[in-house]
């Protein structure tokens, strides 16, 4: 009997399954459905080897966010904290507005820069997405 190319793979991970799993979640931000299609793994299979390696203490929660979303948190916390001051002249504003977009753009870079890691980290498995 053959074989469907399409079937799922299930059985034991591998540890090239499990290395290829931490660091498309802790540092490419990918979703479980994505890791799933690049892993040929079922979406339940990816939820339940990862809460595996969690309780292994392989994986904490807060890894999960990539730098990109850590970095535009940050931002947007130190604007809370900086904008307290009522009466800000036009030249403090255009300061704060121009230092803004420079965070922004950073922010924009950083993302792109983890998009193009990530296509060719697909492109590398054969992922087509």
């Amino acid at each position: 009997m053959s074989k469907n190319k399409n079937s799922k793979r299930n059985g034991k991970w591998t540890q090239e399954e499990d290395d290829y799993l931490l660091y498309g979640y802790k540092n490419m931000g990918m979703t479980y459905s994505l890791l799933a299609r690049g892993l040929n793994r079922s979406h339940a299979s990816v939820t339940n080897r990862l809460r595996t390696l969690r309780r292994k203490g392989l994986l904490r929660g807060s890894e999960r966010k990539p730098a990109a979303v850590k970095v535009a948190e940050k931002v947007l916390k130190s604007k809370k904290n900086e904008v307290k001051n009522v009466s800000i002249d036009v030249a403090t504003l255009k300061r704060l507005a121009i230092n803004a977009v420079d965070k922004f753009a950073l922010y924009a870079e950083m993302l792109e820069k983890q998009n193009v890691e990530l296509q060719l980290l697909l492109k590398e498995l054969g992922v087509e997405y």
